[in-house]
């Protein structure tokens, strides 16, 4: 069956998809839906809301004018997706007419509970006040120790110099290339990946240079990087296992980005983004304190040109207290704790305690995730058998992390379209391929970290929708 769907509906209301790479943001423009329905539609809700109360300044008739910095950045489409499912969700009156949820990279599991009683503790033990830029020396040492153990390094092979600490692990991507970018600098960046990588170099004046995914692995081309690599290459941004894939880097592909690194005789660096270097299945021990996918930290001799960046969102789904860390040689370190001094000073002190329980080597920690990843395995193997009956997807497993990278292209229509149709017909929200870069055309990001019940409502909607379209 033909799909009723069009940029222009048969009600007048004509659809904007204001797209620029590598996010997609989606509008629509008019009073009325696309399809002669009683409910609000979902692509109306990805508008921005009109202000019913007035501004308190007074209005002037002069231009505004932006810095050039920051014209080119674009928001995250994640953002607008949650916020148009969530107002979905506000005018349910009936359950199937809620939203399932598989747009975020937030776990729906709870922190663990003892991190979540040390942070308690420490507030009520007063700890309120500013400390240290970098971090408390108790959180370095211990990062310094958990990098260690994760990446199987000698003791001292990471100091507590080397450690940035910041608000989430974005400030480490960010700051990393701030402290190293000039405007003309060419960075390798994935291409579908992270939009932030994109906005980092942007923000910058250095300029993005994309290289692709292999299509049966989601693993970086490391033959196309080597080739893309120029005089006025600075950095490679790397990200394994990947978002949005799922692709992780084997040892062949880190043993090529050594010998590019070694080849540069110092004048490229490698950003290595492991935020999701704990939640992989390549292993079906329980026991994953030493289990992270092979990496380019791990060899000395490139380290000194090597930015480590992690965080504890993911694994530990602390998302709302907002730590996570950047590991870097000491002289890069001081160029980026005086970039932290003036933006934002220091992280909570209660907050870095509590990172200091998750990280420590303990049985409790231990625990948490193999059961968050019991979770995550059974979550993926559903996504994986339900995909298989979706007429015209295919679905390659996903090694790490939490996301499927269903290929829709067969139904030879924009991903953005696909994902509209999907929240207004289907009430499921899933995220379009282009909101991670250009390459992503064809394909939707489904985020299988919530529970399995939902993910598997929602996997069932998505079977359920791509059935009538080939009917």
């Amino acid at each position: 069956m033909k799909s009723n769907y069009s940029p222009r509906g048969p009600l007048g209301c004509k659809v904007a998809f204001l797209s620029a790479s590598p996010q997609s943001f989606i509008a629509c423009t008019g009073a009325t839906s696309c399809r002669p329905r009683s409910r609000t539609p979902a692509h109306g809700l990805l508008q921005r809301p009109r202000r019913t109360t007035p501004l308190n300044m007074r209005s002037s008739t002069l231009p505004i004018s932006f810095a050039d910095r920051v014209l080119p950045l674009k928001n995250e489409g994640a953002y607008a997706m949650m916020k148009a499912a969530a107002r979905l969700d506000a005018s349910a009156t009936r359950e199937h007419e809620r939203v399932v949820h598989l747009e975020i990279g937030q776990p729906t599991i709870s922190p663990p509970p003892h991190v979540v009683r040390a942070l308690s503790e420490a507030l009520e033990r007063g700890e309120t006040k500013y400390v240290h830029p970098k971090g408390t020396l108790a959180l370095r040492e211990t990062i310094a120790r958990y990098v260690e153990r994760t990446h199987s390094l000698p003791a001292g092979s990471v100091l507590p110099e080397n450690v940035i600490v910041g608000p989430g692990a974005k400030p480490g991507l960010v700051l990393g290339c701030l402290a190293l970018l000039n405007p003309g600098d060419e960075v390798l960046i994935p291409d579908p990946g992270f939009p932030t990588y994109r906005a980092m170099v942007e923000l910058c004046g250095a300029i993005p240079v994309p290289y692709p995914l292999l299509p049966d692995t989601n693993a970086p081309d490391v033959a196309f990087i080597g080739k893309r690599i120029s005089n006025r290459t600075k950095l490679i941004v790397i990200n394994s296992p990947g978002n949005p894939t799922g692709g992780i880097f084997g040892s062949e592909d880190t043993q090529s980005l050594k010998r590019i690194l070694a080849g540069a005789a110092g004048r490229i660096w490698l950003m290595t983004d492991e935020i999701y270097s704990r939640l992989h299945y390549l292993s079906s021990t329980s026991n994953l304190a030493a289990a992270v996918p092979s990496s380019v930290f791990d060899d000395p001799e490139v380290r000194d040109r090597v930015i480590l960046v992690d965080g504890l969102s993911k694994t530990f789904a602390m998302t709302g207290f907002r730590v996570g860390y950047a590991v870097v040689p000491s002289s890069l370190a001081e160029r980026m704790e005086v970039l932290a001094v003036h933006s934002f000073g220091c992280v909570a002190p209660f907050v870095q305690h509590a990172a200091v329980t998750a990280l420590t080597d303990s049985v409790e920690n231990d625990a948490y995730l193999a059961q968050a990843m019991a979770l995550y395995r059974t979550n993926r193997d559903v996504v994986l058998a339900m995909a298989a009956d979706i007429p015209g997807c295919r679905l390659w497993r996903p090694d790490g992390a939490f996301y499927a990278w269903l290929d829709v292209s067969a139904h030879r229509q924009s991903a953005q379209l696909i994902v509209c149709e999907l929240l207004e017909r289907a009430r499921v929200a899933v995220l379009p391929g282009t909101d991670f870069g250009a390459g992503g055309e064809g394909f939707l990001r489904v985020s299988y970290a919530g529970d399995t019940a939902s993910v598997r409502e929602g996997m069932r909607r998505i079977q359920r929708f791509f059935a009538e379209k080939a009917g």
